[in-house]
């Protein structure tokens, strides 16, 4: 299976050496937040935009296929919840500058966290199962 080459989150090509451009599937729920809030996501610029590029290539890939809405939460004095039935309907937003970067970033951090806790589970089992069969 081929798939786009996702921009990393500081801005660059995404670099497995460089453990701030990426989501490690091992990270926690805070680090996954900390990852997204220092993301270079400039006001809307789309281009080289990793936050846009997960949410085209993995979330959004993954709600349309379930016929479920992203949706970004927010304070009602920021204009309250947004919602997005496409991802074309998400860029627009951005690149219009109704969507803020700091929404997106918490949206996106929420969603990684949904998609990684199924992971986080099995590593806490395979963990306990290591640890009882060594001692």
């Amino acid at each position: 299976v081929m798939t786009p080459m996702i921009p990393g989150l500081m801005g660059q090509k995404m670099s497995a050496s460089d453990p701030k451009s990426k989501i490690d599937l091992a990270d926690d729920e805070k680090t996954v937040v900390n990852k997204l809030k220092n993301a270079y996501c400039e006001p809307g610029v789309v281009q080289d935009n990793g936050l846009l590029a997960f949410m085209k290539y993995v979330i959004m890939a993954i709600k349309e296929d379930k016929k479920e809405k992203f949706i970004v939460e927010r304070p009602e004095k920021f204009g309250g919840n947004l919602e997005f039935k496409t991802y074309e309907e998400i860029e627009k937003a951005y690149s219009a500058k109704e969507l803020h970067p700091l929404d997106l970033k918490n949206a996106v951090a929420k969603e990684i966290n949904k998609l990684l806790e199924p992971f986080r589970k099995e590593k806490k089992e395979i963990e306990k199962l290591a640890k009882e069969a060594y001692e």
